[in-house]
């Protein structure tokens, strides 16, 4: 109705701009009473926007854009650029949906205008939208009352179910992943996040033992990128693959993309994770008696773990002894796992 020529004209775009403030008038009034903490945006048009920024921001575009980051800074820049480009120019673009190519540039200055008179700082896009809604409210598919971490784990156990029947493995890896993140948190100083998320690549470190037990590291992390999983920011997700792709033998790294896609300051966390996965999927590779408890302590400049049980503590020792590198390094410490208590502990 009001973008006919391609490229918009300034007064086109000026003229689509007041369309949308005096469209939203009513509705930025009543939200100003009640202040609202989130702004979520669906849609394909939304979608397509996101992928652009998502080429901008990592360089590719993820598997999944569930819960990404819409800065308003960056909307009102996209859009200003997609707004003085042709179609031809804008359909060779990195990123770019061909079905939603003709309409990108309004699509874009109607969300960086939202922003501006919501006062939304960012929003939050969501890949699933009302028909998704209408369609699990009606099944009985949503409860009424969920916090943040519901759909994360009601999404990891659906995943891990339809790859997985014998869950007591991953659980048992997942309880020891746990307990050496709580026993070394003097040490690393991550935050609660990281342990859930953590624990979330635990139960999913194996997934990919169906497709093939040798390489289940690699099938298990390109389930996990491609698995669609509710609740989890493309960041997130992107963790959960390196986590889970780099357990069993390497240091993560760029060169795989999920982990490129982390910011600079998270790839420390992540390497830390990765260790303290690859210790605790040694020591729980074979019973579950095998490691019931542990207990660390650090002394001369060496970190000892001393594992307790009643199967195979031994050779689950060893096994994690031959992969405690990573972590050592990450934690710059080295690594003495023992059964009972360690030289390390020793007074």
């Amino acid at each position: 109705q009001v973008l006919r020529h391609d490229p918009a004209t300034r007064e086109e775009a000026r003229t689509l701009r007041s369309l949308v403030r005096s469209t939203i008038r009513g509705v930025r009034e009543r939200l100003a009473d009640d202040a609202p903490q989130l702004a979520i945006v669906s849609g394909g048009t939304p979608g397509a926007v996101a992928r652009l920024l998502a080429v901008e921001r990592w360089g590719f575009v993820p598997s999944s854009l569930n819960q990404m980051d819409l800065p308003a800074t960056d909307l009102r820049s996209i859009a200003r650029r997609l707004s003085t480009t042709t179609l031809e120019r804008r359909l060779r673009l990195t990123g770019v949906d061909e079905r939603r190519a003709h309409v990108l540039p309004a699509g874009a200055i109607v969300l960086a205008t939202l922003a501006d008179e919501l006062d939304v700082s960012s929003f939050i896009l969501s890949d699933w939208g009302l028909r998704e809604g209408v369609i699990l409210d009606a099944v009985g598919g949503v409860p009424r009352t969920v916090t943040a971490h519901d759909p994360r784990a009601h999404s990891v156990d659906a995943v891990a179910r339809t790859w997985r029947t014998d869950r007591s493995h991953p659980m048992h890896v997942a309880g020891l992943a746990e307990d050496l993140f709580d026993e070394l948190a003097p040490l690393h100083r991550l935050e609660p996040l990281d342990r859930e998320l953590l624990g979330y690549a635990a139960l999913l470190h194996d997934i990919g033992v169906r497709v093939s037990p040798e390489r289940h590291h690699k099938h298990s992390a390109y389930l996990v990128e491609h698995a669609g999983l509710r609740g989890f920011d493309p960041v997130e997700v992107a963790y959960l693959c390196s986590i889970v792709r780099f357990q069993k033998s390497g240091r993560p790294s760029t060169s795989y993309p999920p982990f490129g896609l982390l910011p600079i300051d998270a790839r420390d966390r992540c390497v830390v994770l990765t260790g303290l996965l690859r210790v605790a999927h040694a020591l729980g590779r074979g019973s579950e008696r095998d490691v019931s408890s542990m207990t660390v302590g650090q002394t001369g400049g060496t970190l000892g773990i001393a594992v307790m049980g009643s199967g195979n503590p031994t050779g689950a020792a060893a096994d994690a002894q031959e992969r405690a590198d990573l972590l050592a390094r990450a934690l710059d410490l080295p690594i003495e796992i023992t059964v009972g208590v360690p030289a390390a502990m020793r007074a």
